[in-house]
Formats: C-alpha cells, structure tokens, sequence
C-alpha cells in the first residue's frame, strides 16, 4: 500500500513538472522578454528626450558664445572702451556718458533680442566694471569687480572665451547665474580687457523642468561635479530648493547615473536616484558645460504593466498546477509502472547516460511515447559521440591557431631584432663619418656615406612599417591619448619639414583652433606620412601643400591637398591596400614600400576615424582622416592607455 502510495505521489510529481514547468518557463520568458523589451523602449525614449534636452542646452550656449564674440569685434566697441576705461569712477563725465550712450545704441538692443541675457558689462585689465547695458545694475556694480565667487569669468576669460558655472549671484538676491566672458582687442591686437555677458537660467530650468514624455513621476535634472560629490543646479521634483543647495556625494548609493554623467562618462539602466528611489534613467554629460544631464522616471511607474502580467501569470501557474495535479493522480493509476520506468530512465540521461531504454508491450499511447522516447535516447546519444568529435577537433583547431600566432609574433620580433640590430651602429658611423671623426672627406666620399645613410634609414622605416602593420593585424597597437591644439601639431610638422629639407619647402597651414583628445603622435605619424608623399609628386613650378583642420560636429577632418601630378579614380580604390603601388616606375623613382598608406588607414581606424582621398589627373591630390574630437578608448580593441587630459 504504501509502495502504491509512493508510485501514485511521484507519478503525479511527475505530471506536474512535464506539464507545468514548460508554462513556468514560457511564462518567464515572456516576463523578461516583456520586461527587457519595455525596458529597452523607455531607456530608448529616455536617451531621446535627454539628448534633445542636451542638444537645446548646447545650441543656445553656443548661439549667444558666437554672438559674444561676434559683438566683441564691433568697431565701436574697440574704439569708445578705452575712454569708458580711461573715466573709470567719473561715471558722469560727458565724455564717459558719451560713449556709454553710443554703445547703448547697439548693445541695449542686442540684449532685448536674447532672453537669457541680461547684462552685457566691460571689463578692465583690473577685472572691475567699467560699463553695463543693465540701468538697474549699473549703480551697484560699476567699478566692482565681477559678481562670480571664484573670479575665473575675468582669469579664464582673458586666455579666450569661458562659461561659468551657475553660482549664486549676492548681487541679485542670491539667484542663480552664469557669466560668459571673451577678451576684446583693438585693430593692432592690444588687449583691452573683457566682455562679459550676465545670463539668467529662466530658459535653462524651462527646458529641464519639461517633463512632457516621462509620464506622472519622470523628471529632467543637471548638475556639475564638485571635489567631493555632485551638486544639483536645477530643481527637483522632491525639493524645488534643490539648485546650488542639494549635493551627494562620490561612492554613496544614490544618484549613480548623475555621479557618472558629471564624470563624463554615460549611463543606462536602473539605479536608485537622489531619493533612494528605483528609477530607469539616463545619463549624459555636457562637456561645453561640464554639466551631467540626468532623464529618468520611476521603475514602478515605467513597468506597471510588466508587474500586472507577473501576476496574471502567477495566478495562471496555480490553477494548472491544481488542474495538473488532479489529472495526474487519475492517470497515474494506470500509467505507474512505464512511468517508473521513463522515470529512471530520464534520471540516467540526465547524468549522460542515454544507454537506458526503456521495455514496454503496448500499441496505445504510452507505448507509442516510449518508442519515441528510447529514439530520443538513440538521437541523444549520437548527438552526444558527436559533440564530443566536435569539441575535440575545436579544441585542436584552437590550439594550432594559438601557435600559428605566437609563432607569427615571435617571426616578427625576432626579424625586427635582427634587421634593426646592425642598422644602429650603421646609422652612428655614417654621422660620425659626416662629423669628420675619421678626417676630412671628398666629395665622392661624403656623397657614398650619405648614399648608405639614406638607404639604412629606408630600410630602418621598411622594418618599423611591417612592425606597424604586425601589430595592426593582431590589435596590439598602443594609443596614448591627452588634450592638445590641432592647429599647434600641424604647424610643427610643417616647421620639421622646412627643417629637414634644409631648403624650399612650399608647406603652409590653414587650420581652424581645435582641441582635441587623442593620441598626438598618432595623427602626426599619418599626417606625416600624407605630406611625405605629396613632396615627392609635387610640379616643377609652382608647389603648394596645404595643412588644414576643420570641425565637423564631434569629428575633426584634417587634410593634406597637394597640386601634384593627381591619382586616377582606378587606382584610388586600391591606394589604402598592403604593398599596392600606383605606378612601379615612379614608386622606384621616389622609394616606398606600399606599407605606409595601410598603416595610416589602421592606425585611423583605431582612432574611431576614417581615412580618404580627392584627386584628379593633373590637379592634385587631397588625403584626409575624419575622427572622434574625442579617443573613447575600449580595452576590447588595440592597446591604449590614457594620460593626463
């Protein structure tokens, strides 16, 4: 009895599992795919909402930044700011008021069409106000010094165009504030002192404080990074007070995606916000600004709908689980000895046994289901011998792939060794030799020594290209990034290309002032490359190269145009190939391996960029790169290491 008793429980266990665990299982897998999905929407409209909110920011700054500058070149301006300095504290002197009013004329009027500013001021080299657009500032802030606590609108503003931080303006009732300043200069280029603009956030918290999109609970928040935490700068939901008031700080569990964004590094996910609360949010960084941007809406709020589809099908799991149940203990009656059988037998394959058929006399049903289930054994079991073939031959595939690498590499180092080795002390004794180390020597002699220093250093450059490449192919390229002046890199190469010809070198440079972080030595090795290439086509008569940088968006486009003998549309498709030369006549005439334009559109790549070329026959010839302003680096691809921005 209690045998039965035994074989009717676990039949109906059994019951229960076949039949429930494929519901619980498609019934969780809809709960995350649905969850995942939902998510995936909401961070989607997130990002979007951020990124429209972050772009409307960004163009309203750069608007006025433009205008700023822009206004500070007016002729009226250079000529009536050295009077309004020269009557500093005499404000009522006629000739002060004179040109006050003149300057009133434009300015007043510039101001009314921008709703963000709401003080235009002069600065002299002293940093104090000398003149203001505003009349209900002019009393208490002529002759002051600016209205920003750490004084950088007037430090940072004479080095070039600088934006603030929001700061708390004592002068206007403690409300939040920004300065814009820009360094003016006369006809000659004598600084005069700055401009300054006053700017409210009325327009800025407008476009935060829209939550259109983020349902009842969703919110729009920026702030700025201090040394210790983060430091709201516009209201929040839970506390209107918040701006310059509310700060958390680094490493606590809150406001994670706003500690990353004002870090500038980007978030998406679930996280807890500043109250504690589970939010779906995103975050951004602003870097014209400093500023991380934050949109986000409540976990409960964003997945009610996944939440009441749990409980429909929790609540479907049950009633089958009764409904499984009371099948199974009728069935089981009848049905207990296969099932015993089927039973031990799926225990045995699970442990990867498939050996263990099972024997049942029948044409019903069950018996049908056990002919197919020993089948199932067979597959399995064949599918296993199998498995194990393929994991064998993988394994062996792997290792011998391994080994072609490692031997590949160590081929490569070992000729790079070899070859580089006997070349330095060639290269010393051909300087010595020039130098006059071992006498004076006549001219055919200075002509043969200098004949085997130029081909070493060639066979130098061959053997540093095919390292290059080498290290392209297996990832292995290292980029160091830091913060530097685009303009700056392609006048020094210019400059070590006049240098080195020790001759007319016709190379001039028409580059916008860029700032960038990437790796510099990486864009003056193509550059350098680039204009190498162009000094050996160059015309007779008349040579131009052209060093130029130009911001498109995130991306800089920096080119190397030439008039030389130009590339036929043929043989631009192949330029960027491994050893693919366009002509062997003239590649022998003026050397080269094919290597070096590969490497450049390798190293590019791994820059995040892309690389070009515009020519035509008898024109000239334009190579160009476009990459990221910015190196986002990724330990997936290359070597890269970072230094100090």
């Amino acid at each position: 009895m209690i045998l039965n008793t035994n074989l009717v429980n676990k039949l109906v266990f059994l019951f229960i599992i076949t039949t429930l665990v494929p519901i619980l299982i498609s019934g969780y897998i809809t709960f995350e795919t649905s969850k995942t999905t939902l998510e995936k929407e909401t961070l989607d409209k997130l990002e979007t909402i951020s990124e429209l909110k972050t772009q409307r920011i960004v163009e309203n700054f750069q608007v006025i930044k433009d205008d700023m500058i822009a206004v500070a070149s007016y002729p009226d301006i250079k000529k009536h700011f050295p009077i309004l300095k020269s009557y500093f504290g005499d404000w009522n002197h006629p000739e002060y008021l004179k040109s006050k009013k003149i300057l009133n004329e434009q300015l007043i009027k510039f101001e009314s069409a921008k709703s963000m500013v709401i003080d235009i001021m002069l600065i002299n080299e002293d940093g104090k106000i000398v003149y203001n657009t505003n009349p209900d500032h002019g009393a208490k802030e002529l002759g002051l010094f600016l209205p920003d606590p750490d004084q950088k609108a007037f430090s940072e503003g004479q080095k070039g165009t600088y934006i603030t931080q929001i700061f708390k303006n004592y002068l206007e009732n403690f409300e939040p504030y920004m300065l814009l300043s820009t360094p003016v200069y006369d006809d000659d280029g004598n600084y005069l002192g700055l401009m300054t603009f006053e700017l409210n956030m009325e327009l800025v918290f407008s476009i935060v404080g829209d939550s259109s999109g983020l349902g009842e609970s969703g919110e729009n928040i920026i702030a700025t990074k201090t040394d210790t935490g983060v430091l709201f700068l516009s209201p929040l939901k839970t506390d209107p007070d918040a701006a310059l008031n509310k700060e958390i700080e680094f490493g606590t569990p809150f406001g994670i995606a706003m500690q990353h964004a004002v870090r500038g590094e980007n978030f998406m996910g679930s996280s807890l916000n500043y109250d504690g609360v589970d939010v779906v949010t995103v975050g951004t960084y602003i870097p014209m600004l400093d500023w991380g941007m934050v949109s986000q809406i409540d976990s409960s709020e964003a997945f009610a709908s996944v939440v009441f589809l749990e409980q429909l099908n929790t609540s479907l799991a049950i009633l089958f689980t009764v409904l499984v149940g009371i099948v199974g203990f009728v069935a089981s009656k009848n049905i207990a000895n296969p099932i015993i059988k089927l039973n031990n037998s799926a225990k045995s394959a699970t442990s990867g046994d498939f050996s263990q058929k099972v024997s049942h006399h029948g044409s019903d049903e069950l018996g049908s289901f056990v002919n197919s289930f020993n089948e199932m054994l067979e597959k399995l079991k064949n599918h296993e011998i199998q498995q194990n073939q393929y994991n064998t031959k993988l394994e062996e595939l792997i290792f011998q792939l391994k080994q072609q690498d490692k031997a590949k590499s160590e081929f490569a180092s070992m000729i790079s060794h070899e070859l580089k080795t006997p070349l330095t002390p060639i290269l010393s004794w051909c300087q010595m030799l020039q130098e006059g180390i071992g006498g004076k020597l006549t001219e055919k002699q200075q002509h043969g020594i200098q004949q085997i220093k130029t081909n070493s250093e060639k066979l130098q450059k061959l053997i540093q290209d095919i390292l290059d490449l080498h290290k392209l192919e297996l990832n292995q390229f290292s980029f160091n990034t830091s913060k530097f002046n685009v303009k700056e890199i392609l006048v020094q190469i210019a400059e070590d290309f006049r240098t080195d010809k020790k001759e007319h070198c016709p190379i001039s440079v028409d580059s916008e002032e860029i700032v960038m972080i990437s790796d510099n030595h990486r864009i003056s090795q193509i550059v350098s490359n680039f204009v190498t290439n162009a000094l050996d086509f160059l015309p007779a008569n008349d040579p131009k190269i052209t060093l130029s940088a130009k911001a498109e968006g995130d991306f800089v486009r920096i080119s190397v145009k030439d008039n030389g003998i130009g590339i036929s549309e043929e043989n631009q498709k192949n330029l960027f190939k491994k050893f693919y030369q366009v002509d062997t006549s003239i590649t022998r005439k003026h050397g080269g391996s094919g290597l070096g334009l590969s490497i450049c559109k390798g190293i590019t790549e791994g820059l995040g960029g892309t690389i070009g070329v515009s020519s035509k026959v008898g024109e000239g010839s334009e190579f160009y790169i476009k990459i990221p302003k910015q190196l986002v680096l990724n330990s997936n691809e290359f070597s890269r290491s970072q230094t100090d921005k």
